[in-house]
């Protein structure tokens, strides 16, 4: 016969609720790095006089910027589904990280306005 079914898991207790919720924020933060890598670049591109670049590599780096605030807002739509449980290390990470993106949206919103 087969196996019986898995117990139900117990009821979270604070310390894996914390960890939890600390482990999704810190993949969060990872892809966020990740992301900020190809902010700085984009904008690096996008300083530069746009008589020296090419238009293809102009139209590349605003489908790139468009890109990156895509991202943008899909971490913060994760860091927002993630709950604190009242933990306030927790909601001050979330709140660090919301900071971060919102900052790096902001760089990249006059390239996305173009």
């Amino acid at each position: 016969p087969p196996p019986p079914p898995p117990p139900p898991p117990p009821e979270m207790d604070d310390l894996a609720k914390r960890r939890g919720a600390s482990d999704e924020l810190q993949k969060i933060i990872a892809d966020v790095d990740a992301i900020k890598f190809r902010v700085d670049d984009i904008l690096d591109v996008h300083k530069n006089d746009p008589s020296l670049i090419s238009d293809d590599l102009r139209k590349t780096t605003l489908k790139n910027a468009r890109e990156a605030a895509h991202l943008l807002e899909k971490s913060l739509l994760r860091a927002d589904a993630v709950e604190s449980y009242g933990f306030t290390d927790i909601r001050a990470m979330r709140k660090g990280l919301v900071a971060r993106v919102e900052n790096l949206c902001g760089k990249l919103e006059p390239l996305t306005k173009e």
